[in-house]
Formats: structure tokens, C-alpha cells, sequence
């Protein structure tokens, strides 16, 4: 069963109110709970989140560093208040502002393993100019809970993305579960040598090559091995 709230199974749960930027240096990182993201005031997530050049893109959660393992240990993670983002850019599934779950960027030798997202405010992972990352036993659930929602076009969920990637290399995902209304895995431009075994995709588009060629004059090349 794909985990849906975020107070299931944990009291130790913490209310992120403002954008974060963590750095692991040779760091075991143990997350018994959740980051549950505020959406009392989407406008000052909109102005404070991280800016990212890259399809003028915002992030909420940033880790860097090295030789480091975030470990949800199967019963935590991230609750990203997604429904708040889901209503906001009904019909505007790349409205400007919807930042992202959890950036790894710049990192070097990382694990993510037992972790969730769930409700994921845009995409739920971005992997950014990183190096020798593995994800493994993860899940992201993004599921559209208003009444009114249009499930045949799923376009409320637009944008919900599970994994991507972009100018990073040898990226393994393995024993990945998403549900939600846009792609399971990503792979943005300038994404080499990525290894994706043993993923169920539950809605959405599947496994995609995105934004390649895109934009002219930006060097976009993608590589994958399928297993």
C-alpha cells in the first residue's frame, strides 16, 4: 500500500515553513518522520524557494555533499502539501512557482533509500550536476484528493514528477514506486550512464526522455540502461 499521509506510523513529524539547503559530508542522515511543507502561504514559497535556471524552475530542499545516505527508513520522508499546489495550477500544470521536493545538487557518492514523498508540491526528486547517486526502495505518491478534480485529464497533477535528472551521471534507481499524473522518471538534458531496475509506474506517462533539444544552442545529450 503506497503511503498517503504523512502522520501514518510516525509522531515525529516536523513543519517545514521556509525553503532549506542541507550538507552532508560523510553523514548517515536517519529520517524517522516527516518534513510536512507548510502551504498556509503559497506566496512566500512562490518568492523565497530557490531559483533554478533551468526552465526558470524553483526548489524547496536542497542537499549537497559527499559520500552520504538519506535514509527514510522505509517510514518517512517528505509530505509536500501538495493538494495547496494541485489547486493553485489547476489547468497550468508548469505554472511558475511550484518548487521542487528534494534537489540533490552538486552531490557527490549519495544514497536515498526507504524514503517518501508523498503529495509532492512539483517534482518530487530532481537529481542536479551529480555524480554516482543511487535511489533505492522509494516511493512517490501524488494523488489529487479535491472533489472536483479532472481525473480523465489528470491535468490538476501535472508536473508531479518522480525522478529526474539533469547533468548528472551514473545515477542508479532501483526498487521505485510511483503514483501520480506526470512522468515516473525523467531524464533531462546532459543525463549519462542512469541504470533504472525493478520500477511500477501507477499513472502518468512512464519512463520519459525530456526537455532534450529543447532550448537552442544548449547541449542536450541522454543516455540510459534499462534492466
Amino acid at each position: 500500500m503506497l503511503p498517503s499521509q504523512s502522520s501514518q506510523g510516525s509522531t515525529d513529524n516536523s513543519n517545514i515553513t521556509r525553503p532549506l539547503t542541507l550538507h552532508l559530508d560523510n553523514t548517515v542522515w536517519m529520517l524517522g518522520g516527516y518534513l510536512t511543507f507548510s502551504t498556509h502561504n503559497l506566496n512566500e514559497w512562490i518568492k523565497n524557494s530557490y531559483d533554478w535556471e533551468f526552465q526558470n524552475q524553483k526548489l524547496a530542499f536542497i542537499v549537497t555533499g559527499n559520500n552520504f545516505v538519506i535514509d527514510g527508513q522505509g517510514k518517512g520522508g517528505i509530505d509536500g502539501g501538495g493538494q495547496a499546489w494541485y489547486d493553485y495550477a489547476k489547468g497550468y500544470g508548469n505554472k511558475y512557482g511550484r518548487p521542487m521536493s528534494l534537489a540533490l545538487k552538486g552531490a557527490k557518492n549519495a544514497v536515498v533509500r526507504g524514503f517518501n514523498i508523498i503529495q509532492p508540491q512539483f517534482w518530487a526528486h530532481v537529481v542536479i550536476e551529480s555524480q554516482n547517486v543511487a535511489y533505492d526502495n522509494c516511493v512517490v505518491n501524488a494523488t489529487n484528493y479535491n472533489p472536483d478534480a479532472d481525473y480523465e485529464r489528470m491535468s490538476w497533477l501535472q508536473n508531479t514528477d518522480g525522478i529526474d535528472t539533469y547533468r548528472s551521471s551514473n545515477v542508479a534507481i532501483r526498487n521505485f514506486v510511483y503514483q501520480g499524473g506526470d512522468d515516473c522518471i525523467a531524464f533531462k538534458p546532459n543525463s549519462t550512464n542512469i541504470a533504472v531496475s525493478n520500477v511500477t509506474c501507477i499513472g502518468g506517462t512512464g519512463i520519459a526522455f525530456g526537455s532534450i533539444g529543447q532550448y537552442p544552442g544548449v547541449v542536450s545529450f541522454a543516455s540510459s540502461a534499462f534492466r
